[in-house]
């Protein structure tokens, strides 16, 4: 019998990303890999005032308190802003905002969580749960955004 088809690829993963997903990844030792990923989030800027007024901006399904707000500017490039109260989950929202800052809407909307986890090496290196908020992460993202793109349409 025939076989099916392979399903499609996700899209490669925006430059900037990639870039902080493979500094993430260099180490051997997922220990290390944890610290690179605690100091990234050492860079991640105050909450705005966006971020702290808006409704919806809470993810669910992570073990830490971890905000997320991802709206459309003006240009059609992403606006991104987070906060969270651990050393870790403030990395994964650094990697998020910093890796997909200026960039498309479309390029959001088409990140697959696994991917990302994946390219920085995330998998075996923080706990299944915490891999799980990065996916979280991602999909309440995403559904800010077309919430977002669909209220800008209206």
């Amino acid at each position: 019998p025939p076989r099916a088809p392979p399903p499609p690829r996700p899209p490669p993963l925006p430059r900037r990303l990639a870039r902080l997903a493979a500094a993430l990844r260099a180490p051997r030792e997922p220990r290390e890999r944890l610290l690179r990923l605690a100091r990234l989030g050492e860079r991640l800027p105050p909450p705005s005032t966006a971020l702290v007024a808006a409704d919806g901006t809470r993810v669910s399904s992570c073990t830490s308190m971890v905000d997320v707000l991802a709206r459309p500017s003006g240009s059609g490039s992403l606006r991104l802003d987070g906060a969270a109260d651990s050393r870790l989950a403030r990395g994964l929202v650094a990697l998020l905002v910093q890796g997909l800052r200026g960039e498309r809407a479309e390029t959001l909307l088409a990140l697959d969580p696994a991917q990302v986890a994946r390219a920085a090496g995330l998998v075996g290196a923080l706990s299944p749960s915490r891999v799980n908020g990065l996916g979280a992460m991602i999909r309440l993202m995403q559904r800010q955004l077309e919430a977002g793109v669909a209220a800008e349409a209206a």
